[in-house]
């Protein structure tokens, strides 16, 4: 498993609100991290 990208800069929550809703980040402390893309998972019976 990889580490999750950092963002080096400082972010505000104000900030995170505008961003992009296709990528998803999220915010700790300030750093943003590029999270992993979600994987639709089929459930038996679908």
């Amino acid at each position: 498993m990889t580490m999750p990208q950092r963002d080096d800069r400082y972010h505000t929550y104000g900030e995170y609100r505008t961003w992009p809703q296709e990528t998803r980040y999220e915010l700790i402390d300030g750093a943003a991290y590029l999270m992993a893309p979600v994987v639709e998972r089929l459930t038996p019976g679908r």
